[in-house]
This record gives C-alpha cells, structure tokens and sequence, in this order.
C-alpha cells in the first residue's frame, strides 16, 4: 500500500521534478545504462526507460538531452544526441504501452 501511495505521489509531482530527481529516480529503479561505443560516429548508446508512474517520462526530447548530459556527466561534458531509436514497451500497471529510449551519443572533441 505505502509503495502504490508513493507511485501516486512521485507521479503528482511529476511535472515538478529536477533533472537531478529524476536521474535519482531512473538509477534507483535501474532504469537507465549507459554503454561505451565501438561504432563511429557515437561515443555512447544511453538507454532510458519510461518510468512515467514514477514520475519520469521522456517523450520529450528536450527532457531525454537534460537526463543523458546529467546522466553522462564528466564523461561526456558536451553530448549530443545523433541518433536514437523508440523502443515500444508495455508496463503492468498501465493499460497502454509507453515508449523507452535507445538514445545514441557523440561528446565534443577539445
């Protein structure tokens, strides 16, 4: 019951969330990896599941730039996103799929 009320909660506050919150939110559920490249053109595949109950939703691509630049950090101060991909998934505690992310990254070269 306490777990259902927090979900409820998170996802009334949704709109009210900092990128840093919502980062916290995707590494507590295990809900975001990012992996090394071996392909030119990008230096890091980020995946980003849809934790939208939870109060993280990014179908926006302004949000999913702010999570991967906070998610990468120093590893890739200046990321731009080159390519990505929707991935249709379906969560059980909603009727209708939602969209996860595999999103493709290239850092600045100094």
């Amino acid at each position: 019951m306490l777990r259902i009320l927090s979900i409820l909660v998170l996802g009334l506050l949704a709109g009210c969330m900092s990128t840093e919150e919502q980062l916290a939110v995707l590494q507590e559920n295990n809900a975001i990896s990012a992996t090394p490249s071996t392909s030119p053109g990008f230096d890091y595949t980020v995946l980003i599941r849809n934790l939208r109950p939870l109060g993280v939703d990014p179908t926006l691509r302004a949000d999913r730039e702010r999570i991967v630049a906070g998610y990468l950090g120093a590893k890739c101060p200046t990321p731009t996103i080159v390519d990505e991909t929707e991935l249709t998934t379906n969560q059980p505690m909603l009727s209708k799929s939602s969209k996860d992310y595999a999103v493709r990254v290239a850092c600045a070269r100094s």
